[in-house]
């Protein structure tokens, strides 16, 4: 909850971003995205990729209040906050302007839907019903976000990543066939490809699976197997093994499953796990991932 909350302070600093303009004094570095929803990152893609993350354990907390035995006899507005911040998170990754974020946002929510249906608790035409509700919703979502996006102009960065691609798988081969060490990347890449004629300083691949296997070739290669590998069987447990927990318990494991899905596609564009805020947000999503108790 403290993760969803201070997320969602982010969200609404990034609206009042946006609403203020490029010259807003509400942004907090120096080298950012002006004009576009940041929050409290220097990024916008970081900014977007963050509340998809997370948006999958808004809509758990939303299924296990509508799924409450008690849920008749409590007042509506009990709901007001959990859509509040769904559609916050919504709202926040549309506004960054960051198309892979929107996308992942997208694709998280259509990731939820088979939890959502299956952490249902009614039976018969109820569940059914209930079933084809949550369906028409998530792609009544779906849809409005797609042609939102067709309104997003091209980052420059976007054209400029297959050049950095490149230059890094360069760069890979030079160090052959151990790597050029951890950390090591800002500098390898510098002296291997002076990229826009060297007045632009990459820090990041923008691709954390390239930027692995140029720091650490055949080993990082063989580490990142075995840890997708783990993640890959957590999801398995979660989503057929997972019988003797609580259907809310499964719900959550889930969505911070997704969640943490969506951080490893984002790496295949971007740097998210090479910045603190959401590696920290990834080892909380791998944590919860992992059912606690039984039912």
């Amino acid at each position: 909850r403290l993760a969803v909350a201070v997320l969602a302070a982010g969200a609404l600093l990034g609206l009042a971003q946006k609403a203020a303009g490029s010259d807003s004094l509400l942004y907090f570095y120096r080298n950012t995205n002006r004009g576009m929803a940041v929050g409290l990152f220097a990024n916008n893609n970081h900014y977007a990729i963050s509340l998809a993350a997370a948006l999958p354990l808004v809509w758990a907390g939303l299924v296990h209040l509508a799924g409450r035995r008690e849920t008749r006899y409590v007042h509506p507005l009990r709901f007001a906050a959990p859509a509040g911040i769904a559609l916050l998170f919504m709202l926040g990754f549309l506004l960054s302007g960051s198309r892979a974020g929107l996308l992942l946002g997208m694709a998280g929510c259509l990731f939820m839907l088979p939890a959502v249906i299956a952490a249902d608790r009614h039976s018969g035409a109820k569940h059914w019903l209930f079933a084809l509700m949550a369906i028409g919703l998530f792609l009544a979502v779906q849809l409005g976000l797609y042609f939102i996006s067709l309104q997003f102009e091209a980052n420059p960065l976007e054209d400029s990543r297959w050049q950095i691609f490149a230059g890094t798988r360069a760069a890979a081969e030079a160090y052959a066939p151990l790597g050029a060490g951890p950390g090591s990347f800002w500098y390898v890449f510098q002296h291997t490809d002076p990229f826009l004629g060297g007045k632009a300083i990459v820090n990041h691949a923008h691709n954390d699976y390239l930027e692995l296997w140029l720091e650490l070739r055949w080993i990082g290669a063989v580490a990142g197997a075995l840890l997708l590998g783990a993640f890959a069987w957590q999801g398995v447990r979660i989503g057929f093994l997972a019988g003797r927990h609580s259907p809310d318990t499964r719900l959550l494991a889930r969505a911070a499953w997704v969640g943490l899905l969506l951080l490893l596609l984002h790496s295949l564009v971007d740097y998210p796990l090479r910045t603190t805020a959401l590696s920290a947000l990834a080892g909380l999503l791998a944590a919860v991932s992992i059912p606690q108790g039984r039912s």
